[in-house]
């Protein structure tokens, strides 16, 4: 009988363990999605473990540099303490100061994170990498998980989504962005203080990318209930840059389902359908993938 999945992670996560030192007894599994998240309580680390050739080495250690430039600017997210580390089958591994907290539940929970994501516009940006409309799988299986009836709109959609995005950046006045804010990856402490976490996604972007992503959770999430309000924690927003982001943005949230369900995550698929569906009903709601 083959390994099951919480068994084939379990060894990864004690080989990865092995190789930057770690002390992974008692390791607690967190979360799977893009990459494995475990907790090591021994160690005080929460060690992330790529999927595997999901990521290259430049936008592994772009993450680094992210993480680096944001807790120069201040922000509260947690450090990294060890890696980037190659691992064997095209894995990576990083290892973050473990910080105990929970999920926000609050509308002031919500303030303090975004003000934390505001100060992103500050951080230090050299050799940090621009914001892409890429994926990293062929566009010939695609249809695999969107179908016919959805891969010509969606293909049309990606397209223009590109050439706003290229316009949006060609000005060159980009700020670091955390790429993926969302309630899975924003933290409260036992202190009751705001944390961002997991910087997989950051790069160089317009200003208006994060703030536009916190209108995409309210519109087609239904949380945060008041996004207009946390606006306010960015200055000198552009209303009409920050529509285009939106609309760039909700593409892009498509695409890469697309990616993650060519590449097994379980659900990326029907999900992928649902909101590739939603281009064509703005008012079309959404869920947070398991």
């Amino acid at each position: 009988m083959p390994p099951s999945p919480r068994d084939t992670s379990w060894t990864i996560m004690r080989e990865a363990a092995d190789l930057t030192g770690l002390d992974a007894d008692g390791a607690q599994l967190v979360s799977q999605s893009s990459r494995v998240m475990w907790r090591l309580p021994r160690s005080h680390v929460a060690l992330a473990i790529t999927r595997p050739h999901t990521r290259t080495r430049d936008q592994v250690f772009g993450e680094a540099k992210a993480v680096h430039a944001a807790t120069t600017a201040g922000v509260r997210t947690p450090p990294l303490l060890i890696g980037p580390t190659m691992l064997p089958g095209g894995r990576f591994a990083l290892g973050y100061s473990w910080v105990d907290g929970r999920r926000i539940t609050s509308t002031r929970a919500w303030q303090q994170t975004v003000a934390e994501a505001a100060k992103l516009a500050n951080a230090p940006t050299a050799h940090l990498p621009a914001v892409r409309v890429e994926l990293d799988v062929p566009r010939r299986q695609w249809i695999d998980v969107l179908g016919p009836s959805l891969i010509m709109a969606f293909t049309s959609a990606w397209d223009n989504a590109a050439q706003t995005l290229a316009t949006l950046i060609e000005p060159g006045d980009l700020v670091l962005a955390h790429g993926d804010l969302s309630p899975a990856n924003m933290l409260v402490d036992r202190q009751g203080e705001g944390w961002l976490i997991d910087f997989e996604y950051a790069s160089l972007a317009p200003r208006e990318w994060d703030a536009a992503k916190v209108l995409i959770l309210s519109h087609r999430f239904g949380d945060p209930v008041d996004p207009e309000y946390l606006l306010s924690a960015w200055p000198h927003l552009d209303g009409a840059r920050l529509a285009e982001c939106v609309r760039v943005q909700e593409v892009l949230i498509i695409g890469w389902l697309v990616q993650m369900a060519i590449r097994g995550t379980l659900d990326a698929a029907a999900e992928a359908r649902t909101r590739a569906q939603g281009l064509l009903n703005s008012g079309h709601a959404w869920r947070h993938l398991r």
